[in-house]
């Protein structure tokens, strides 16, 4: 937490002295606040020109006519070196628009129904600037593109179709279409801001490869990437290489990830659909010959996700090198890798998420937040990943090849250990509020550490088979407020320990997915009601309506079991729905081949 803080103060001192004029304050699970400066300045977000006060550059083919003296014109390379509006229309058949003026200029480029097509270079290079703005003129369309890559470039640096060795800005109400048959669609050095616009871009490499920073205020995008879809990164200055979204309309269809930010990514709104690494029926397949048992009885060949090499490609839908922050939006992620990934802090505090992935659906390497938000999993490998998780709101449906929920440290493993592997105890998980529904083939609920329970409504259904558990914790698991529904195996399944404030109810009892479970007290009354998604043979219950000294009916569909809390923890672990019987009853020992009860 001390190196985030330093780099985003680093961060704040940097933008300051380029002149930032937006800020946003992100507040940091610490409850500490730090400022950070987004470089959208007043003056890109006004497209309005002129026109009797440009420059009008005409393209013809094969080179161009202007009127002024600060564009000079050799056949197809069109240099502009003044300070000045220049509205460019046209068709350029091989050739690029360079500007080279001073290092204090800020000229704009207005777009007004332009083709340029550069074989071997960019089609739009900005060599030397403060700032380029280049306007998109309201209902026009516009094109650049590289079509044979750039080994002839005019400068060996040259990757793009468009590209910018300074801060490069996108407005107005127009339309561009990039096309870059071998390297990337718009390559920016150092800042790049859109306002507004559509873009269509498709690029053998990234479609947006920026070196200092992304800021995207609004516009719609199209883009198809053979690497990513939106790339931030510096390399050399580990203060650069963010992203920040404020709204937008986005499709992207990526090779690589779909948005990937180097230091921090952070998004205010806007409409995502994103598919990357070929969608989660593209990811890879493992195979583990020591651990578990899936329903075909063989204790190996199942998926089991672990750390991608150096050299295979990352194909997250959303990546972040740092830290991660989501306010709202609407997602639609299908991704081979991670959905949602980053390697310090994650926020979730609101949106709407579906999401289908071959890995996890959110991974953080060190600490998650789910604030709010309506997040529906339909295929992951496991739901939430980090080595401590806070739920302290929304709606959480999640369907899991493995655990719903993990608490484990480390980067991207999924949570995978095997039976020798000395795991760390220093996770945790607390639940303080939201609705979670949790489908999983693995453990429900699986902290490497501890497990706390305050609030919420949480209904897990886990399978019958394997080394599985509706709860699995390390130190201490407890409750103490909102409503838990759990089913799962009985082998391995474990309680919420004696440190819990609130009652709780663990029985062997057998059902099928479709079941309803039912616990009504003494008046009939009914005190959760739950239908099981898949076959069970164990049942935990705990609500603040169950307490020590009362009497409760447990029914699964028509079988029941009448039950007296003689303290606030009920453990029966013979069956009375037709599991073979192990300790009848009682808070203690071995109950029927389980872990021992804490």
């Amino acid at each position: 937490m001390k190196r985030i803080l330093a780099v985003l103060l680093a961060l704040f001192c940097l933008l300051s002295l380029v002149g930032c004029s937006k800020k946003e304050t992100v507040e940091k699970s610490n409850n500490e606040t730090v400022a950070i400066d987004k470089v959208v300045e007043s003056e890109d977000f006004d497209w309005e020109y002129d026109e009797t006060e440009s420059v009008r550059i005409t393209l013809n083919k094969n080179s161009a006519e202007s009127s002024s003296d600060s564009v000079r014109i050799s056949e197809g390379v069109i240099t502009i070196t003044k300070e000045a509006t220049y509205i460019i229309s046209g068709t350029l058949d091989n050739g690029m628009i360079i500007v080279d003026t001073t290092k204090k200029a800020k000229p704009r480029l207005v777009l007004d129904g332009t083709d340029i097509t550069s074989k071997d270079s960019a089609g739009l290079y900005i060599l030397e600037a403060d700032k380029v703005t280049v306007t998109l003129a309201e209902g026009t369309q516009n094109r650049i593109a590289n079509t044979s890559g750039f080994e002839n470039s005019v400068d060996e640096k040259i990757d793009g179709a468009v590209f910018s060795k300074k801060d490069l800005v996108f407005n107005g109400k127009g339309s561009l279409s990039v096309e870059s048959a071998k390297g990337h669609g718009i390559c920016a050095k150092d800042e790049l801001s859109i306002v507004q616009g559509e873009y269509r871009i498709n690029a053998k490499l990234h479609a947006f490869d920026v070196n200092d920073c992304v800021v995207i205020n609004d516009g719609t995008f199209v883009l198809e990437s053979g690497k990513d879809g939106i790339h931030c990164e510096n390399n050399e200055d580990e203060n650069c290489g963010f992203i920040y979204i404020e709204n937008g309309d986005f499709d992207i269809t990526s090779s690589g990830d779909g948005i990937s930010s180097g230091s921090y990514l952070q998004i205010a709104n806007g409409r995502y659909n994103i598919k990357s690494g070929g969608g989660s029926e593209n990811a890879s397949e493992k195979s583990s010959d020591d651990w578990g048992m899936r329903p075909n009885g063989n204790t190996g060949n199942y998926k089991l996700s672990v750390t991608q090499s150096s050299e295979t490609e990352s194909t997250k839908g959303f990546k972040s090198k740092v830290w991660m922050k989501i306010s709202t939006g609407e997602f639609d992620v299908n991704s081979a890798d991670d959905s949602f990934h980053c390697a310090t802090e994650m926020n979730i505090e609101g949106g709407i998420f579906n999401i289908s992935t071959g890995d996890d659906a959110f991974h953080s390497d060190e600490t998650m937040n789910i604030l709010g938000g309506c997040i529906n999993i339909s295929k992951c490998y496991e739901g939430f990943e980090a080595l401590n998780i806070t739920i302290s709101g929304g709606e959480l449906t999640a369907f899991a090849d493995d655990d719903g929920i993990n608490a484990a440290g480390g980067s991207d493993s999924s949570g995978f250990r095997g039976p020798f592997s000395g795991n760390s105890s220093s996770g945790s998980i607390v639940i303080s509020g939201g609705t979670l529904n949790i489908s999983a083939n693995g453990d429900g609920i699986d902290s490497n550490g501890s497990l706390s329970v305050t609030g919420g409504n949480i209904y897990i259904d886990g399978p019958t088979y394997g080394d599985t558990s509706t709860l699995d914790y390390e130190t201490e698991g407890s409750v103490s407020g909102g409503v838990f529904v759990g089913t799962g195996a009985v082998g391995m399944n474990m309680c919420f320990d004696s440190s819990s404030s609130q009652g709780v109810i663990m029985i062997a009892s057998s059902g099928k997915g479709g079941s309803i479970i039912t616990l009504a007290n003494s008046k009939g009354e009914t005190v959760i009601e739950h239908t099981a998604k898949q076959d069970f043979d164990c049942v935990i219950l705990s609500s603040a309506d169950i307490v020590s000294g009362e009497s409760y009916t447990l029914s699964i569909d028509t079988t029941t079991k009448e039950i007296t809390m003689t303290s606030l923890i009920y453990s029966e672990m013979h069956s009375f729905g037709g599991m073979p019987g192990g300790n009848p009853g009682g808070p203690g020992g071995n109950p029927g081949g389980m872990r021992p009860f804490r």
